[in-house]
């Protein structure tokens, strides 16, 4: 799957995640058009990068358990200080005590 349709893919599982209309595993493989199997791999992908989803047997849906929102937070994170330290270039500024990082990609 190229990256473009693998992204379009997350980010339509994000919206019926987070309006908690997914369905079951079934429908919801209906609505994003992909294989039960793919559809496990990708939700055991977003858990293992510790999204809080998971699935209310009752409504029968999957759901985030804080508000989240899974495809811009995948691309935007907080650095702890031991990514900082793995960055090799850019620079960074002191303002009000407080350290802004400026990273060159």
């Amino acid at each position: 799957m190229s990256l473009v349709r693998y992204y379009s893919k997350l980010k339509l599982m994000d919206d019926l995640i987070r309006k908690k209309a997914s369905g079951n595993k079934q429908t919801f493989c209906k609505r994003i058009s992909i294989s039960r199997s793919l559809l496990n791999n990708c939700i055991s992908e977003i858990k293992l990068l510790e999204f809080p989803i998971e699935y209310d047997r009752v409504r029968s849906c999957y759901y985030y358990k804080e508000k989240e929102r899974l495809v811009n937070s995948l691309f935007d994170r907080e650095l702890s200080e031991s990514d900082t330290m793995l960055i090799k270039g850019g620079t960074f500024a002191i303002t009000d005590f407080s350290i802004i990082w400026i990273v060159s990609i």
